[in-house]
């Protein structure tokens, strides 16, 4: 059974959350086929592993929400103790993740192929002294690059040379700040060169994501990192753009699953030239400085690393 060496989670938390009672998934196996090539390619890879693994699904969902429940009871553990040792009030925490996970979306597991939003869109919780308290998500698009910038800035150091993230500390604060620098974010993902379309252009063996006798497959490999990717996200729209020009747009709002695609729906073409400008913004936004010019040629920055016009209390 695939549970026994993938998911897994000791009692109680195995049987916490019953598989025939854990809510709908936002798309399902049926919707793959609208998904590209990458995601079918992982698809076929992982059937050549773990073999029906699809059954299984169910309760591979029941032991990662088990999994994600004993993270919290674990962190509950961390913040009582604490308190118990007069130290909670004065530590700032962050809880943030590095990448979701399919667990059954479009019938797959693992993470690897595409930038979906199971895989891309993740926590991130900051409490602590100064930080404001939210009942509700803030709206701002960040990323895991702004957690270094944000770090400085509460801890008064001058950011290092080369940093792209931008500082969240006006925002977890409260205080003002430009709107238009957090209405959306990139995702890149890719390293180079054109994409596998079909799984036998490469031995996956010999590449190593597969192993002969095993059920082990390795996500991260040579089909679904290969070619240039970009994602685009503002306000409830997305945006998929590659280094062939093929692109994907999707209206979450209304379409969680990402499956009814808006392209090259003449409807949304201002919606797309908006997105497309975006992209190429945050691209040039994120070429790496170093080294930083010099003599003559001096870089200017930004107190908060930020792009967009706003009132900086440090410059007159």
């Amino acid at each position: 059974m695939i549970s026994d060496n993938l998911y897994e989670v000791a009692e109680p938390y195995f049987s916490m959350f019953s598989p025939d009672k854990l809510p709908p998934m936002a798309a399902g196996e049926a919707d793959l086929k609208l998904k590209g090539k990458k995601l079918k390619m992982q698809h076929q890879l992982e059937k050549m592993s773990y073999g029906d693994y699809e059954k299984h699904i169910p309760r591979i969902r029941s032991n990662y929400y088990g999994m994600l429940r004993l993270i919290d009871d674990q962190m509950k553990r961390f913040f009582d103790f604490l308190k118990q040792e007069a130290l909670y009030e004065n530590t700032i925490f962050l809880f943030v993740a590095d990448h979701g996970d399919y667990t059954g979306e479009y019938g797959l597991i693992k993470k690897g192929a595409g930038v979906p939003e199971c895989l891309t869109r993740i926590p991130m919780v900051w409490h602590g002294p100064k930080i404001s308290k939210n009942k509700a998500p803030h709206n701002a698009h960040v990323s895991n690059i702004d957690i270094l910038p944000t770090i400085c800035d509460i801890i008064g150091q001058e950011l290092p040379d080369g940093v792209i993230g931008r500082s969240l500390w006006p925002l977890l604060q409260g205080k003002d700040y430009p709107k238009a620098e957090f209405s959306s974010i990139i995702v890149q993902q890719g390293f180079g060169g054109r994409d596998y379309t079909f799984v036998h252009q490469l031995d996956p063996y010999k590449e190593g994501c597969l192993a002969k006798g095993k059920n082990e497959f390795d996500e991260l490999n040579s089909y679904s990192q290969s070619g240039t990717l970009r994602m685009l996200r503002k306000d409830e729209w997305k945006l998929e753009y590659d280094m062939q020009g093929n692109g994907r747009m999707y209206h979450l709002a209304k379409d969680k699953g990402e499956i009814n695609d808006l392209f090259q729906d003449k409807k949304y073409e201002s919606k797309k030239m908006e997105l497309l400008q975006d992209m190429m913004a945050w691209e040039l936004r994120t070429q790496d400085p170093l080294p930083l010019p010099r003599n003559r040629y001096i870089y200017r920055g930004d107190t908060h690393n930020y792009w967009s016009p706003y009132k900086d209390p440090d410059v007159m």
